[in-house]
Parts: structure tokens; C-alpha cells; sequence
């Protein structure tokens, strides 16, 4: 059951996470440009390996990461998110996802919450920020960080382990950011120090260790997924994070304002403009003066008026009852 919760509790952070962004392509800006240019299609996720290395709990962990996006210089952030169907959880009934909802967006959703699996974290030993103290995720003896490299701030962030998964094996981290992430930015995670309840430190595991360069002779990963950390490492080093007791860092991109914005102004500026200046077709059909039981309405106009659609399928023709309702 604890598995089943903690892939579940993934796959409902990846459906709020991407619900609410749909595609719209722009022009690249030069420093997203240079990061997707630099991103070898090597790296990242594929049909035939759809899960990050990097935590080898499940799939989809860490979350969200860029690991599942390709370089794309058509949009705004230069990134595509492209998520292997292979990645999501088996549904109930056995039903596949269709990510098909969520690729094409140019990065994550601002207000994602960030997801990992560590073994054996204890909170209290590691001096991790909760919601009583998130100021001290802003210290530089944070063992939480949350770097944008747009900025090169760090960002507040408070912690929690995933209260309704009892089994050590599958328990999440669940990461908040204490504000919304700003649209179109680069983020980097770092882990770093962390204990267990008995105070040992939690080694990195083996795919980062690769990065770190302490992995076995056989790697556990491509040399250009440890190209990428690496990358993430130096980023993290510029802003006085040194690799010391560092159990896992990695990447992340949030939407851009117009990948999120876009749709619904879109359907906004084609209905102004279908309207023009007239109001739209209508029709009134009962006009009550000083309706009963109503003292404070003066007037009551009931009628029919067209909107347009943009739904498709049976949410088509719930648009279509919608649009034609009493007012």
C-alpha cells in the first residue's frame, strides 16, 4: 500500500503540476537558448528509459526534473517537456496515460511541489526547514537548497515527509517552495547532509555518486547524464554549495508566463474580436419588473446568448448546453 501511495501522491503532483499549462511556442532568449543547445539529446529521458537514474525508488523521481524535457528552440525557455508514457504510474484498471496533455509545455508549473525519495531521513537530525522555520532554508547551512540560477538567489522552501505513506522504502520528501516560482526561471535542487534518526549520514546513491565521481568503475549512468550533474554542480559551486555531504542535486525548469498564459488569452482576444463592438447574438425571452421575493432586484431578464467553445468530445457538448443557458 505504501508504494501504491507514493506513486499515486507522484502522479497527482504531475497532474496539478502540468493541469493548469498547455503549449504555446515563442522565440528562445539567448540564455535558454544556450542551455538547450548544450543539452546532448543523450541525456534525458527515452520510450526505452523513461525513469531518471537518479532515484531509483520509483519513476518520475526526483520531480519535476529536466530530465524529462528536450531542447526545443521554438519555445521561450529553449525546453520541451516530454514525458514517456513508460514514466507514469500503472492506473487502476490498467488503463496506459497518455502524457500527450502535458507535452509540448516549455517547462513546469510556478507552483510545483518538488519530489524525492531519501532512505531513512530523519527531519529533526538534519536540521531541515519545516513550516514553523522556513526562514532557515535561507541559510547557508540549509541542507534543503533551492538555487534560481536566473537570478542566482536562493529561493525559501519548507519540508515535510509524506505523512499518509507509512513505509520507509517508498516515503517521499515533499519539497514547498514558500512562494510561487517565477515563470520561466532555472532552478537547481541540492540535497546535502542528511541523517538518519540516529544521526548517521545518508550516502548519495550510486547514480550520483557517479556524478560526484565516486561511483564504481561500471557506471551507473551515461557519461552524459553525469555531464548534466556536473553542470549542476559547477552551478551550485558559484554559489558557495560545495559538494561536501551532498546526497543529490538536479535541475528543473518552470513554464514560461506566455506557455501559461497564452490559451486563455488566445480565447479571449478571438471572442473581443468576433464580438467587435456589438454584444453578441442574444435572446430575451421574459423580462420580470420587481420580481417576487427579490426586495432587492429591480428587474430580471431572462434569455439565451452564444459563447464560443474551445471544448472538444462530450466537454464540446457540455459547452454547447453551457452557451445557451438563462441569464
Amino acid at each position: 500500500m505504501g508504494r501504491l501511495r507514493s506513486q499515486a501522491a507522484a502522479l497527482v503532483a504531475a497532474v496539478v503540476l502540468f493541469g493548469v499549462v498547455t503549449p504555446l511556442m515563442t522565440a528562445t532568449p539567448a540564455s535558454a537558448a544556450v542551455r538547450a543547445s548544450s543539452a546532448a539529446r543523450a541525456w534525458g529521458a527515452t520510450a526505452q528509459q523513461p525513469c531518471d537514474p537518479l532515484d531509483g525508488s520509483q519513476c518520475m523521481l526526483p520531480f519535476p526534473d529536466d530530465y524529462y524535457t528536450v531542447p526545443d528552440p521554438a519555445t521561450t525557455t529553449g525546453l520541451r517537456v516530454s514525458l514517456p508514457a513508460a514514466a507514469f504510474p500503472a492506473a487502476v484498471g490498467g488503463t496506459p496515460f497518455n502524457p500527450l496533455p502535458w507535452n509540448g509545455n516549455d517547462g513546469f508549473s510556478p507552483g510545483s511541489t518538488i519530489l524525492t525519495h531519501v532512505p531513512g531521513l530523519d527531519l529533526r537530525s538534519s536540521h531541515v526547514a519545516t513550516l514553523s522555520d522556513i526562514g532557515d532554508s535561507l541559510k547557508t547551512t540549509s541542507p534543503v537548497i533551492l538555487l534560481d540560477t536566473t537570478t542566482g538567489q536562493r529561493w525559501p522552501t519548507w519540508s515535510e515527509l509524506d505523512v499518509t505513506d507509512h513505509d520507509a522504502a517508498t516515503q517521499l520528501l515533499i519539497v514547498h517552495p514558500a512562494r510561487n516560482l517565477t515563470e520561466g526561471d532555472h532552478y537547481v535542487v541540492a540535497l546535502r547532509n542528511l541523517k538518519t534518526s540516529t544521526g548517521a549520514a545518508i550516502a548519495p546513491a550510486a547514480a550520483f555518486a557517479d556524478a560526484l565521481g565516486r561511483g564504481p568503475t561500471v557506471r551507473a549512468v551515461s557519461s552524459a547524464d553525469v555531464a548534466h550533474l556536473r553542470g549542476d554542480l559547477t552551478t551550485l559551486a558559484r554559489a558557495a554549495v560545495s559538494r561536501s555531504g551532498m546526497f543529490l542535486a538536479w535541475d528543473f525548469t518552470v513554464a514560461s508566463t506566455k506557455n501559461i498564459t497564452g490559451p486563455a488569452l488566445t480565447m479571449r482576444d478571438q471572442t473581443f474580436s468576433t464580438l467587435g463592438h456589438s454584444v453578441g447574438p442574444y435572446l430575451v425571452t421574459q423580462v420580470v419588473n420587481d420580481p417576487p421575493g427579490q426586495p432587492d432586484l429591480a428587474r430580471e431578464v431572462l434569455g439565451y446568448f452564444d459563447v464560443p467553445s474551445y471544448l472538444t468530445g462530450a466537454g464540446g457538448a457540455l459547452g454547447t448546453v453551457l452557451s445557451t443557458g438563462t441569464d
